[in-house]
């Protein structure tokens, strides 16, 4: 097999730039296996019969009868796969974001944005059966002749608003559904992905949030397992992995775009969280489609 170069990854647009899409995928065939792929657009996924596995941002998950995916714009995505049936939706931006209420809901919603939650998951029987129904509701009126942009985007936040409900009680833990503290963890993990590029110091975060480091790493561990700075690396990491992996940029203009002063460090720092070098992780991409 010849050699592809990854970080000349496609960036899909959408489907004849249309705003909101509707397709059902039935394919008998045996394997799937799509490159690494972007896209400038949500996609939401559900898988009614499949096997295999697909790779979000570098993380393997399996994939199996009644999963859903959410993907976020730029996020890597490549499947493995054999037979595929399912629905999947695409939508962009400028469809899903009408008003600062949407955007407040898909800030807090954790299903798109949120580098410490990849959702992809299975739900149960009660929550798949409404989660099933919305979707028969959308196509129907996708596939109208005079179908309502309106009426599909009530849809979309209704599908949404019980996919992120279902997220949490599948996902996440019981003491995370604590209303105050599930706040709290939306806060510290949007506070970290506007400022791990800047900031990475516990004490920046602590007094954006008016605490102290001590209870705002108490509230991130018990919000997400680990403490602030973990969050931080994390962030860090995968950014630098998108970078090095699928853009021509040099380490040291990586290091230096991701706030460190020391190329060296960074390097250091990226072998100690992956176990690679930036140049074998570089090379690794070059010569692979799968990481």
């Amino acid at each position: 097999m010849a050699k592809k170069k990854v970080q000349n990854i496609p960036v899909f647009d959408l489907p004849g730039n249309r705003q909101f899409s509707f397709f059902n995928v039935n394919s008998e065939q045996k394997k799937h296996q799509y490159e690494p792929h972007r896209h400038n657009f949500y996609e939401v996924i559900f898988y009614r019969r499949v096997d295999g596995f697909q790779l979000i941002d570098f993380e393997e998950f399996e994939v199996r009868p009644g999963t859903w995916t959410f993907l976020s714009p730029g996020q890597v995505h490549q499947f493995h796969t054999g037979h595929m049936e399912g629905v999947i939706l695409t939508f962009s931006a400028h469809f899903l974001l009408r008003s600062p209420e949407d955007r407040s809901f898909i800030k807090n919603n954790l299903l798109f944005h949120h580098p410490e939650y990849h959702p992809s998951f299975t739900v149960n029987a009660d929550d798949g059966a409404v989660m099933q129904s919305i979707l028969d509701l959308m196509e129907k009126e996708y596939n109208r002749e005079n179908g309502s942009p309106d009426i599909l985007h009530g849809y979309l936040r209704l599908l949404l608003e019980n996919a992120g409900r279902a997220f949490r009680s599948t996902r996440m833990s019981v003491s995370v559904r604590d209303p105050r503290l599930l706040n709290r963890t939306r806060q510290i993990i949007a506070l970290v992905e506007k400022n791990y590029h800047r900031h990475h110091n516990v004490t920046f975060y602590a007094e954006a949030m008016r605490l102290t480091p001590k209870r705002a790493n108490e509230i991130s561990k018990e919000g997400t397992g680990i403490t602030i700075m973990s969050l931080v690396h994390r962030r860090i990491t995968l950014e630098a992995k998108r970078m090095i992996g699928y853009s021509d940029k040099s380490i040291k203009e990586i290091s230096f775009n991701l706030g460190f002063e020391d190329p060296a460090y960074f390097s250091r720092f990226f072998k100690k969280n992956t176990g690679e070098s930036p140049e074998v992780f570089r090379s690794k991409c070059s010569n692979s489609t799968r990481v």
